[in-house]
């Protein structure tokens, strides 16, 4: 049987946490599934640039739909991103930030979520990361050859939007930091799996907006990464999906 592919595990692991979500802690899925599914089948709507829906009026069945939840009670939703990747730029260079907030970040669940509740505020941030690399940092597409091996140093900033590191000091001295190897040998071949709690306080934010910075609210946050040495030019070294958990709320 052929091995799965780093992506393909990712995924795969990602789809397994998604069964998992449907527990009791997150709000059952019947109710949102049908919620769902009659805000985006039949709510008129226009998708704008970023994905999102916009309603254009407020019909009895968009209000129907948000009767489902009830008012000012709070709901939690697991939400997750396509695979994304992290790679070296002409230079070599890996340094970079990952946007957690839906104004930067596009998640599959997002577009009807934010239509049926009135605010959000971020619970856990998750992110699942994937080497692409094999042993001896030959190419995991078959391409001969090997290339240089870095260590991926990654932090939780809690307070940033989307405002990539001056270097590899500014992520490692963040309390939340830690650091990856480049092969999947030294992962063990499973994904590195890291969630992080904002700080106690966080605000909420409206769906329409969902992040702001003072007081920090809503989807605010980052995933900075660098790596400590000059990579090989132009390599896509990771893959990574995000799995963050958010409040939401119906207001009225």
């Amino acid at each position: 049987m052929a091995s799965l592919s780093s992506t393909e595990k990712l995924k795969s692991s990602a789809q397994l946490v998604r069964k998992r979500s449907s527990k009791s802690r997150y709000t059952p899925c019947s109710t949102i599934e049908t919620a769902i599914s009659m805000v985006v089948s039949k709510v008129p709507s226009r998708e704008s640039k970023d994905g999102s829906l916009t309603i254009l009026r407020e019909p009895s069945l968009l209000r129907t739909a948000r009767s489902l939840f009830s008012l000012n009670k709070v709901y939690t939703f697991r939400m997750h991103t396509a695979v994304g990747t992290i790679a070296s730029t002409s230079g070599g260079v890996i340094l970079g930030t990952i946007p957690i907030n839906a104004a930067d970040t596009t998640y599959s669940e997002w577009s009807a979520l934010s239509i049926l509740f009135d605010e959000v505020k971020l619970q856990h941030a998750g992110i699942r990361l994937m080497p692409l690399m094999g042993s001896n940092m030959n190419r995991n597409d078959g391409t001969s050859g090997q290339i240089i091996a870095p260590n991926l140093f990654m932090c939780f900033s809690p307070d940033n939007r989307n405002t990539s590191p001056s270097g590899l000091l500014t992520v490692s001295r963040v309390a939340t930091y830690w650091t990856l190897g480049s092969t999947v040998t030294a992962w063990g071949g499973k994904p590195c799996v890291k969630r992080f709690a904002p700080p106690i306080g966080r605000q909420w934010a409206t769906t329409g907006a969902p992040y702001a910075f003072s007081p920090p609210s809503g989807m605010l946050g980052t995933f900075d990464y660098a790596a400590d040495i000059t990579a090989s030019a132009s390599e896509t070294y990771y893959t990574y999906v995000l799995e963050v958990d958010c409040h939401f709320r119906v207001r009225g």
